[in-house]
């Protein structure tokens, strides 16, 4: 399960010209989520100052906990599935009781030093290399990027390409 974060616009000089900042659509980490499409992978779009959530679900009734550990890797790291070389930790998916946020402001200068910063055409990626099992939380290897029963629900390496227009990666 990847999701690929295209940085296409540039920086903005004078603060009118830039883009109102949006609440992107949530993003539920979960091998039930229909937007990891198989052969599509997740690709999303952000402007400066646009924030994203992504979501951690509470364990339901019926269905087990998924524990993931999602990383924000390089694309390389992301095709290999593997997170050992620079490993940048987002969020862990490791309490059942209840939902977890982890929230993305899509920023080119943070004022804190351990901030994100999304540099203009630039793209990164978000995986996780733990299988969905407490067991394998500290996978830094394969898990659910290369594991054959989450290909069947998602494509691990997404085979859409930021830098083409919005309305080509849906078609």
């Amino acid at each position: 399960m990847n999701v690929v974060i295209c940085r296409e616009g540039g920086i903005y000089s004078d603060r009118s010209a830039l883009p109102s900042a949006k609440l992107m659509e949530s993003i539920i980490w979960s091998s039930q989520n229909p937007k990891f499409v198989t052969g599509k992978g997740l690709v999303i779009y952000p402007d400066i100052g646009d924030k994203l959530d992504i979501i951690c679900p509470k364990a339901d009734q019926g269905r087990e906990y998924e524990f993931y550990k999602l990383y924000l890797v390089k694309r390389e790291q992301a095709e290999a599935c593997s997170t050992v070389l620079d490993p940048n930790v987002l969020v862990n998916c490791n309490k059942p009781e209840k939902d977890i946020k982890f929230t993305i402001k899509f920023q080119e200068f943070s004022p804190n030093y351990m901030g994100l910063e999304f540099k203009k055409n630039v793209n990164y990626y978000i995986t996780s290399t733990s299988n969905g099992t407490v067991e394998t939380l500290e996978n830094r290897e394969g898990g659910a990027c290369k594991s054959p029963i989450h290909e069947s629900h998602h494509e691990s390496r997404t085979s859409s390409k930021c830098g083409e227009s919005r309305g080509a990666r849906d078609s």
